[in-house]
């Protein structure tokens, strides 16, 4: 494994977002609980989070970033040596996710497999 690099990054977010501040109103933080609807925003800095679409595969998302830094790196997958999951929802306790990404359909997206 001699010369290796990282030579793309990639992501894949999805795109429903939900505000901290929605799920505040929704709780009803400032009647039931004293807390101003922006409580989260300004205490922890979380504004808003990304929801997936029912379905979605943790390797779903996974694999469009893998995508997504090839593109960036210029290079196809066929030429990767390693494939390194960081993430913290998996599709299952075993195996792990990095192998399932391997293994994702990658001629339906256009791209030789790996």
């Amino acid at each position: 494994m001699e010369n290796q690099k990282i030579a793309g990054v990639g992501i894949s977010l999805p795109p429903q977002i939900v505000t901290s501040q929605s799920l505040m109103e929704e709780i009803q933080a400032d009647t039931r609980f004293g807390l101003p609807i922006n409580w989260v925003d300004t205490r922890i800095g979380v504004e808003e989070r990304r929801v997936a679409a029912e379905g979605t595969m943790p390797s779903d998302l996974a694999t469009d970033a893998a995508i997504n830094a090839l593109a960036d790196a210029g290079i196809n997958p066929e030429h990767i040596s390693m494939i390194i999951y960081c993430g913290i929802e998996k599709d299952f306790m075993e195996p792990g996710t990095a192998h399932i990404v391997q293994k994702k359909p990658w001629i339906q997206r256009g791209l030789h497999g790996c």
